[in-house]
């Protein structure tokens, strides 16, 4: 296997294709793949290894490695935030080679550890952390490439925060408000309680939260705040989040006011993703085409589908 370095953050024994192959060879059940820490597991479909934070049953997939020694992130950031950043944040670097730094709410930063600099203090190195929080580091997104024998990134992101549009992000910031007005305006008048009541009543009892971090809701959103044109879909979504939620608490005894923390959270957490489909930032990310593809579609409404509401 590679030789490790003396620096704890750089220790990983499995740096390469080559050492994930020797290390999964050992597994006693390959078809259930081979612990990886305690918290992960690594199975090989063909040639390609896949790394599963938990398992194939309760788990997901975070990253797969190829014979080519390519290794790929494969969720997407929200994914990652919801399942498990916070261990990622604390010992990804004892599975795989890489650093993992939050910077902002569902924003975070990954670099192989052997790019990351060091300081000196005292006589001894130590790493630095504020490159991880700096542009300098790739910022985290689905498809994000590593070549494992080099550590170098191969489709690193635009830095962000370099790109912005000053025009267009003051038309998002008119466009926000206006839209959050707009739901208060319907917050005001009743309009979320014959939604609240149809999905209280719905045959399952359980209608899904919608995905927002999904490129048709992030659509649905950009559009609303664009043109302040609110699909009924659209308020169905924000009820729906408001109601089953994990996070929210009301469960079913909600009413319109409930549904507008529905709304301030979602703008909230969706932010950067908002702002980048509405064209806030002059960069387009190397892996945007490849994840145009929805994972899903707005269910439509099942008897006025193209009804709108309009204040």
């Amino acid at each position: 296997m590679t030789q490790q370095t003396e620096y704890w953050w750089d220790k990983c024994p499995l740096r390469t294709y080559q050492d994930i192959e020797e290390f999964f060879s050992t597994a006693k059940n390959k078809a259930k793949g081979k612990p990886l820490r305690k918290w992960g597991r690594v199975y090989k479909e063909g040639d390609t290894f896949e790394f599963y934070y938990g398992d194939k049953t309760n788990g997901i997939s975070y990253a797969t490695l190829t014979p080519d020694n390519i290794f790929t992130f494969t969720q997407p950031p929200h994914d990652i935030r919801a399942v498990c950043a916070v261990t990622f944040s604390s010992s990804l670097y004892g599975a795989v080679p890489f650093m993992w730094q939050r910077v902002g709410l569902g924003q975070y930063r990954v670099q192989h550890t052997s790019k990351i600099p060091t300081r000196q203090d005292s006589g001894r190195l130590y790493m630095d952390w504020t490159y991880m929080r700096s542009p300098n580091a790739p910022q985290y997104e689905q498809g994000l490439s590593f070549n494992m024998l080099t550590g170098e990134c191969l489709n690193p992101p635009p830095n962000y925060r370099d790109q912005v549009n000053d025009s267009v992000k003051r038309e998002w910031l008119r466009g926000l408000r206006k839209f959050k007005y707009a739901m208060k305006t319907r917050a005001r008048i009743g309009a979320f309680d014959p939604i609240i009541q149809a999905e209280k009543t719905t045959a399952s009892g359980q209608r899904s939260v919608p995905d927002w971090a999904d490129p048709v809701w992030l659509n649905a959103m950009t559009d609303a705040i664009k043109t302040q044109t609110i699909p009924l879909e659209l308020m169905r979504g924000f009820v729906c989040h408001a109601l089953h939620n994990r996070w929210y608490y009301h469960r079913g005894a909600i009413k319109g006011t409930d549904v507008l923390v529905a709304v301030d959270d979602v703008c909230n957490t969706y932010s950067f993703d908002l702002r980048k489909q509405f064209g806030v930032f002059n960069a387009v990310s190397p892996m945007q085409e490849k994840n145009e593809v929805s994972r899903h579609e707005v269910a439509g409404d099942r008897e006025d589908n193209h009804t709108q509401m309009e204040v």
